[in-house]
């Protein structure tokens, strides 16, 4: 690859999607679609020879050890995506440092690496949660992937703590999130493409994410109307085929591999010599 192609963060959550839509379900069949989907990334990821990085939730990973295991072993990065999938911004602070630094030392221990990157459940670093990213830095988490690019910094970060931002990008006068989850099913493939090449014009390096879970529509039965389900159920289809096509016109990697030119971005744009030893 030539240093000067532009390139792209791909990360994908492993959560159970029981929580994030927040209802209940009987564990086999929330365990079988979690597999299902994670089959299908890890396809997606091997045919568009992509790196990425997978932020797994640590209650997860203690249930299926294997999962993580065979994820880094593939060469993907993992990175911490809360203790149980509970939003920063109703946690104090003293329960989020030890839901971090609990799912910190799951991961290194699974994998024998160190985890240096975290994505707040929902995206919640707000500013309800102003001592998260302190947190995360005397906890020697080394990136955070939480906000969307249109609202960073709302603060920031301290040294030794670097945002890779979701991909956001202006259309006249709205700002869109070009960054995958249900945007990507809603927005036809170009304007997505679009979103995406002008969101990493104007940063290092942008993020984008998906779920397992994002391919299939909640089971039968789980809640919300029927037209929610034929939704996605049809959209999850074509979804497969959008990224396939994302992976094969784009250049993707870790989050952890574009540290160094993030460190000399916010070395340039706030006087900081870049720590790279960490």
């Amino acid at each position: 690859m030539h240093p000067d192609t532009p390139r792209y963060v791909m990360t994908f959550d492993l959560e159970d999607w029981a929580d994030a839509f927040l209802v209940q379900a009987p564990k086999r069949i929330r365990e079988h679609r979690i597999r299902e989907g994670l089959d299908w990334v890890l396809q997606l990821l091997s045919d568009g020879h992509a790196g990425a990085t997978c932020f797994v939730v640590g209650r997860l990973a203690r249930e299926h050890p294997e999962w993580v295991r065979e994820i880094a072993g593939l060469g993907h990065e993992i990175a911490c995506h809360g203790q149980d999938h509970q939003r920063v911004d109703r946690l104090t602070a003293a329960q989020f440092r030890e839901q971090a630094r609990t799912s910190k030392r799951l991961i290194e221990d699974l994998t024998g690496q160190r985890a240096v990157g975290y994505r707040a459940p929902g995206f919640s670093i707000t500013f309800r949660a102003p001592w998260a990213f302190d947190i995360l830095s005397e906890e020697e988490f080394q990136f955070d992937s939480s906000c969307y690019l249109e609202h960073w910094p709302w603060r920031l970060p301290p040294s030794g703590i670097h945002e890779i931002p979701l991909a956001t990008a202006r259309a006249g006068p709205f700002c869109l999130p070009f960054s995958g989850g249900t945007t990507m099913k809603w927005l036809p493939y170009r304007l997505f493409a679009w979103g995406l090449r002008r969101a990493r014009s104007s940063f290092p390096a942008v993020a984008v994410y998906l779920h397992p879970w994002d391919f299939f529509p909640p089971p039968k039965g789980m809640g919300g109307a029927a037209s929610h389900y034929l939704f996605h159920r049809h959209q999850g289809r074509h979804l497969f085929y959008k990224w396939q096509r994302l992976l094969s016109e784009m250049t993707w990697v870790r989050a952890c591999d574009t540290l160094p030119e993030h460190l000399q971005a916010a070395s340039a744009r706030h006087g900081v010599r870049p720590n790279l030893s960490k």
